[in-house]
């Protein structure tokens, strides 16, 4: 089989980036088009509904060179999370988009859009877009750069044959987070009626002193963990692995090896306050991040709705 190594300008018919609308005075609104935020791109075939806003239809359509189409591949250019990519369905449109997310709209005779979503989701190619922000404090990918990367393709048939085992395990992939999301609902429930309406398992025969059940005590934060500053690790020095490397807001990146131990708590520090983030495995946490070196009063902690819900054990 033969993948011959082209560039992605030849494969494609726009290469271009999104607006911001308030640069012009159009403001963002309450409902109305789909603007999809760069926090929308998570490197999952669905964009994440979260990081959409909207803006009215005459603003969409004043902002024609950010309108998205179905099929375009999208790609983060700037800020920490620069590589993140996205793909547009039927479903997301009408849709524009900011000056944050880079539009690729592939060439189906050349290419299969979703194929090149693919190639921009590989870790590797991740890891490449993250090495073009060096030092910078804010990283970007211009996009000359973005239309001279290169990439290897097999022909159409080929393609098809890798979009379609792909995505099989996408809609695997989606199935199983609609579960999750029903899991972390019902959790979530849970530790309202138990801990915030007090209605726990024989609740009847508790009294309520000071506001909480006798025997509880309302603590500080610092009482009950340890929080530090995670650790610099710039692009240029990252190593491939399977290390996930956690900013703010999530996973930025991977590197051949671990700072801190799993399972850990990882919470946003700057750029992205209160983002609380559950790790199960070995990780990364960077100083744009805290992470909790210690645990003193709670036996371990579960992460949902950017809430600590600590269940204690002393």
């Amino acid at each position: 089989m033969s993948w011959n190594e082209t560039v992605l300008e030849s494969i494609i018919e726009v290469v271009t980036k999104g607006t911001t609308p308030t640069t012009y005075g159009m403001p963002f609104t309450d409902e109305g088009v789909n603007f999809v935020k760069a926090e929308a791109l998570n490197g999952d075939v669905s964009l994440e509904r979260s990081g959409f806003t909207f803006i009215t239809e005459a603003t969409h359509e004043k902002l024609k060179r950010s309108q998205l189409a179905k099929d375009d591949v999208l790609i983060t250019i700037a800020g920490a999370n620069v590589g993140k990519c996205g793909f547009v369905r039927e479903e997301d449109l009408p849709a524009n988009t900011n000056q944050a997310v880079g539009i690729v709209r592939v060439d189906p005779e050349k290419a299969l859009p979703r194929f090149v979503y693919y190639h921009f989701k590989n870790p590797s190619t991740f890891t490449i877009c993250q090495s073009f922000g060096g030092q910078a404090a804010q990283p970007n990918i211009n996009l000359t750069v973005l239309k001279g990367m290169k990439l290897k393709l097999p022909n159409i048939p080929i393609q098809e044959k890798i979009v379609d085992l792909l995505s099989s395990y996408d809609e695997l992939i989606k199935n199983n987070r609609r579960r999750i999301q029903l899991l972390e609902d019902s959790a979530r429930l849970l530790y309202q009626e138990w801990f915030v309406y007090l209605r726990f398992p024989g609740h009847e025969h508790v009294r309520i002193v000071d506001g909480v059940p006798e025997g509880w005590s309302k603590e500080p934060l610092e009482n009950l963990l340890i929080l530090q500053r995670g650790f610099d690790l710039p692009s240029n020095n990252r190593v491939d692995g399977s290390i996930p490397i956690y900013a703010s807001t999530g996973v930025n990146g991977f590197h051949n090896q671990a700072k801190v131990k799993g399972p850990g708590v990882v919470t946003g520090r700057s750029g992205s306050l209160g983002t609380v983030m559950y790790v199960s495995k070995d990780h990364w946490p960077l100083n744009t991040a805290l992470w909790v070196k210690g645990f003193k009063k709670v036996g371990y902690v579960i992460v949902n709705y950017g809430i600590f819900y600590f269940f204690f054990i002393k």
